[in-house]
């Protein structure tokens, strides 16, 4: 839950359910816990390898571990939760994205 942070030219490899994970919170009396304004782009995640959805990950869907609806989940290269707006994510072709915040610019 951080704002106007970078996440650039990193290299991820490996397995799991999402390479990079953006999320936010709802408000906390008066303080915005949103994650705004953040940048990912030019990570290479070619040798990352996304876990398919399995029984553990569609028992946590709470919209901070896991999204997901009716007990099902999803994953991808990078989530952007329903907390977030305002980022800037830039992927390559092949890898996916689940983006459920508003006004994220994805390239």
């Amino acid at each position: 839950m951080c704002d106007e942070f970078d996440v650039l030219d990193n290299v991820i490899s490996g397995e799991a359910y999402y390479g990079i994970k953006v999320t936010g919170s709802k408000k906390s009396g008066k303080i915005d816990l949103k994650a705004l304004e953040n940048t990912v782009e030019d990570n290479d995640m070619d040798d990352l390898e996304i876990r398919a959805p399995d029984k553990y990950s569609d028992n946590h869907i709470d919209g901070q571990m896991f999204t997901g609806s009716e007990g099902k989940s999803k994953t991808a290269h990078v989530w952007l939760n329903e907390f977030t707006s305002m980022n800037k994510i830039k992927l390559s072709a092949a890898e996916t994205i689940i983006d459920e915040g508003k006004n994220n610019t994805i390239q």
